[in-house]
């Protein structure tokens, strides 16, 4: 039997630095079995892994650098912080943390887990009408409650034409949804969304979504406070104006520097917070990133220099993580320009381009060629399988481009291709650039530009060549509607009557093996126009501190900070638990 011992504050304290060290030490020597004992029994929990090895710092800096009560990564500034107008990742990842919607991410790939929803949604037997019942002590951050009639305002606004939401169509499975996006019907209170009570929201879909419980984990259906909305408009979404609901708030945001979250005392499930606050470094740069995450002010490093990757993963590094992603990468063919109006130019540049060195002798991560558009991880899940498009062959590319007019590229007008600066992208744009110029004979120029300014011009359809590439929800139709005409994510312009067509026989089709066979026949379709170059499925490669737990691989890359614990040397063993 094991008596619990009184010791002071400061001697545990100075044994948990003590054991800390020593374990670290053991694990760098490959002998980490002695200490992990007794740091278990100490902290409730022994971390394996080594937080010092292969030049991560010296272990008397680990645990005196990085703030105990912080989590600290860096991404882009993002764009926006409005869900309706959520667009890019680094979006995604800072509003699912100031706000919460009926259902949450779980971590790892589970099933969602319950947000301000009490409980599991109920369907009606035709699948139509979901009805969930709020829980009663969801307040937001000011300390009002969130009720039902929040997300029936947040909803009809996201879908409203005028407030320029880029992801509106997610809620076309919501009954008038897609009349009211496309303006047809102007009335958005026709969206079929109400408040039955305070607490009872009730949703009507215009054709069944087994798939609308994953939907609504994501930004565009959070609630929105109308009270700040009415009183700030634009800038509502500033620190000192910003009312959220989700377990952190903002406390200060430096563009292009960094945001300084902390935790929200009034989020439902504050007690199991264990977080104070958490630190995002606004980083455009993979050596800078390395560098930070070498001296510990870094917990996790999502932006690995390329070439640091493959000898990571020789060595076996304990900190290094491969984890696949239900995301895409690819480039923009902008169809509204001369030569890409041109369906023989965008197949001969799509089939110059050698997509197995790229994955396996230039990245050199894990990732999967790609020579269609939906991931792979479909298969798996729902058992979607993807047609095929256009592989590597050069000689057809060059007889296509001679057909289209430009034997040898002779004649080819000047075309750029653009990218947001990171060391990654300028790797791809550069094998692009080579790939072009070997084996089509055409110059392409490179440009690149900060986030922000990449994501303006994608928008306004100003470029000719651009990197792409999405990250999505779990359900394959929600993929192919990407090319929907007219949609807000259709940056290159697929327009096609037949295509839009098979999309609405989609939403109607309630038998999976039906509704995979018409994807499929939609996603042939886009790869015989090829509107975009498909290029490869990302894996996330990232290091993550050893003493960091409740951050799980995600497909789609999103992980919530109430779930995150730091086992840090001076932190109370009621911190080391897992949800």
């Amino acid at each position: 039997m094991v008596q619990k011992l009184q010791i002071s504050r400061d001697l545990k304290s100075k044994m948990r630095k003590l054991l800390y060290h020593r374990m670290l030490n053991a694990t760098c020597g490959r002998q980490l079995a002695t200490y992990a004992v007794t740091f278990a029994v100490i902290l409730s929990a022994a971390t394996a892994g080594c937080g010092t090895c292969g030049g991560s710092g010296s272990t008397e800096s680990v645990g005196d650098n990085i703030d105990s009560e912080g989590f600290v990564w860096g991404t882009v500034d993002p764009q926006s912080l409005d869900p309706a107008k959520v667009q890019d990742m680094a979006a995604w990842w800072v509003t699912v943390n100031l706000f919460e919607g009926l259902l949450v991410f779980a971590p790892g790939n589970t099933k969602p887990l319950l947000g301000v929803a009490k409980a599991e949604p109920s369907v009606s037997s035709d699948g139509l009408t979901w009805t969930f019942e709020l829980r009663p002590e969801a307040k937001w951050s000011d300390g009002e409650p969130v009720i039902a009639e929040d997300f029936v305002y947040a909803w009809r606004r996201a879908v409203h034409p005028e407030t320029g939401g880029k992801n509106a169509t997610d809620f076309a499975p919501i009954k008038n949804a897609d009349a009211i996006i496309n303006g047809s019907e102007p009335d958005v209170t026709k969206l079929a969304v109400r408040a039955v009570s305070t607490h009872v929201l009730e949703v009507q879909l215009a054709y069944p979504t087994p798939t609308f419980s994953r939907i609504v984990t994501t930004p565009p259906f959070f609630p929105v406070p109308k009270r700040g909305v009415d009183k700030f408009g634009d800038q509502w979404t500033r620190p000192e104006n910003l009312i959220g609901n989700g377990a952190f708030t903002l406390a200060e945001w430096k563009p292009r520097d960094h945001m300084t979250f902390i935790k929200n005392p009034h989020y439902w499930d504050a007690a199991n917070v264990q977080l104070k606050k958490s630190t995002m470094r606004h980083l455009d740069n993979e050596a800078l990133a390395w560098s930070l995450y070498q001296d510990n002010k870094l917990h996790w490093l999502n932006l690995l220099p390329v070439e640091k990757v493959g000898r990571l993963r020789s060595e076996n590094h304990p900190e290094l993580h491969v984890d696949p992603t239900l995301c895409n990468a690819t480039i923009h063919l902008n169809m509204q320009r001369t030569p890409f109006s041109d369906v023989r130019v965008r197949r001969a540049f799509t089939m110059a381009v050698d997509r197995e060195r790229l994955v396996s002798h230039i990245l050199n991560r894990g990732d999967l060629v790609a020579y269609h558009y939906l991931p792979p991880l479909f298969e798996a899940t729902l058992g979607y399988r993807s047609p095929k498009g256009p592989s590597f062959d050069p000689a057809e590319a060059r007889k296509l481009l001679a057909e289209a007019g430009f034997p040898g590229g002779k004649g080819f007008p000047s075309v750029t291709y653009i990218y947001n600066t990171y060391d990654l992208n300028r790797t791809i744009a550069e094998f692009l650039q080579r790939s072009l110029s070997e084996n089509l004979g055409i110059n392409v120029a490179l440009e690149n530009m900060e986030w922000r300014t990449f994501l303006t011009r994608i928008q306004d359809n100003d470029f000719d060549l651009a990197r792409g590439g999405a990250c999505g929800i779990e359900d394959p139709n929600e993929w192919v509607r990407n090319y929907r005409t007219g949609a807000p994510t259709n940056y290159v312009r697929f327009s096609n009557s037949g295509y839009d067509a098979l999309l609405d026989r989609i939403n109607h089709t309630n038998d999976l093996a039906e509704r995979n066979r018409l994807v499929a026949e939609a996603e042939a379709l886009v790869l015989s126009e090829n509107p975009a170059i498909p290029l490869y499925f990302p894996v996330r490669a990232y290091l993550l501190k050893p003493f960091v737990t409740g951050f799980e691989p995600q497909a789609l890359d999103v992980h919530l900070l109430k779930y995150i614990r730091l086992l840090l040397p001076d932190q109370e063993a009621t911190n080391a638990k897992t949800p």
